[in-house]
């Protein structure tokens, strides 16, 4: 089966990415994280996280679906295995 790990986060808003670094094990096969939370709007350090992740091998997925229009993304820099625009935001639930 899969096991899903959770990125803490502080009391702002942001990632602990020390405690994302404790995460990752041998047993790692993909990370996966927005780069904007949809809740706070806090902006993820996604270069970080991938460059955390591709140093112990692993593949990442980045979530751009909340990601400002403004924002610009460097390729060169922003280097995973997918960047995606998920459809959750686009689903209502009628009653």
């Amino acid at each position: 089966g899969i096991k899903i790990k959770v990125i803490p986060m502080a009391d702002d808003g942001q990632l602990c990415i020390n405690e994302f670094k404790r995460l990752i094990s041998e047993r790692t096969k993909m990370v996966c994280v927005a780069h904007v939370s949809n809740v706070l709007g806090t902006i993820n350090p996604v270069e970080e996280i991938i460059r955390v992740a591709h140093s112990h091998g692993i593949p990442c997925l980045i979530d751009l679906l909340t990601l400002s229009t403004e924002a610009r993304l460097s390729s060169k820099r922003i280097l995973c295995l997918s960047l995606v625009i998920t459809t959750s935001s686009f689903i209502s639930i009628f009653p």
